[in-house]
């Protein structure tokens, strides 16, 4: 049944996201007493004052001009290049998490799904235009398909393998 599973599965995930919010809550906890010795220091130097409430209102105007992903950038891909700079700490973890356990497990489901529709459409076409198209084409079709998808990701709805009608419109240019 769909709630009867082992509670041992998600003990990682739950001791993860526990430590992600325990790091979160000490980060906070730091750059609160970072901020109150800077306001401390502030007191002491009046002197100071002055610039360090410039430099907070300069960041904090930067910070939220880089937060509005529809602010031009005066440059050419200035918002690539900002969007990029922005989120550059968490694409290291892109790469590294691949290889993982449960990564391997679903890049071989992913090529199953994807190999036993060409090999089936590609059996029946062949019977359907007396093997000038069959299996191997369709192999070779589906692998390009998927490289082009995997490379460009631009429609994440796109078909990716041979479907029925695709074996129809083959067999009426056949005929």
């Amino acid at each position: 049944p769909p709630g009867d599973f082992d509670k041992e599965l998600l003990l990682p995930i739950i001791e993860t996201a526990k430590f992600k919010k325990l790091n979160a809550k000490r980060r906070s906890t730091r750059t609160r007493s970072q901020h109150s010795d800077r306001l401390n220091d502030q007191e002491r130097r009046p002197s100071q004052v002055s610039k360090i409430l410039f430099s907070q209102i300069s960041t904090s105007s930067h910070d939220k001009q880089d937060e509005d992903p529809f602010q031009r950038s005066g440059f050419v891909f200035g918002g690539v290049y900002r969007e990029m700079r922005r989120r550059y700490e968490h694409y290291k973890s892109d790469f590294f998490d691949a290889f993982s356990l449960n990564c391997l497990v679903s890049l071989i489901f992913m090529f199953i799904a994807c190999l036993a529709p060409a090999l089936t459409f590609g059996g029946i076409i062949a019977d359907k235009t007396n093997n000038r198209l069959g299996v191997n084409e369709m192999l070779i079709a589906s692998s390009v398909n998927g490289f082009l998808f995997g490379f460009v990701s631009g429609q994440p709805l796109l078909i990716l393998g041979p479907t029925g009608p695709f074996l129809v419109f083959e067999e009426m240019v056949y005929d």
